[in-house]
């Protein structure tokens, strides 16, 4: 099967050209499958030479609605998708205007998590208050090395 091929081609080939981890391929060849059963299920079967970019758009329609996925891994999951088709064309597998991800726009960034941030009043409460772990007062190099405010350091 066609199929097969190209992703053996991109996971043996490209991704370890790119020198890419284990597991870092593992994620991709996971991506790649699920894709190729959504395809299957959803897209009746159509061969990978055959997907056009409003396919990727179905498909990342139906990681909102249907898996629940946030934007974080949908984003993934099209970085992957982008890199194999790519890989395709570097390959002379397919011609550039087949690659289905040309055209596709671009993705919404996530969301960028950000943890608790401590009020000034906070930070004076915390800094004056001692410290039992220690057995003394407030060490502020232990809380530069753990990260200080907002995760920054000096």
């Amino acid at each position: 099967m066609k199929t097969d091929y190209y992703f053996k081609i991109f996971l043996e080939k490209f991704c370890l050209a790119r020198g890419l981890s284990a597991r870092t391929i593992i994620t991709y060849a996971e991506s790649l499958e699920h894709f190729s059963d959504y395809t299957e299920q959803h897209q009746d079967g159509i061969s990978f030479n055959e997907i056009k970019t409003t396919h990727i758009c179905d498909y990342i329609e139906y990681l909102k609605q249907h898996k629940n996925n946030g934007q974080s891994t949908i984003n993934k999951k099209i970085t992957i998708l982008r890199s194999f088709f790519q890989a395709l064309v570097s390959f002379g597998l397919i011609h550039p205007n087949n690659d289905p991800c040309r055209l596709l726009p671009k993705l919404k960034k996530a969301q960028e998590k950000v943890g608790d941030i401590l009020s000034f009043s906070e930070i004076e409460k915390l800094a004056s208050s001692p410290n039992t772990d220690v057995g003394g007062g407030f060490e502020w190099g232990h809380f530069r090395r753990r990260g200080g405010l907002m995760g920054t350091t000096s």
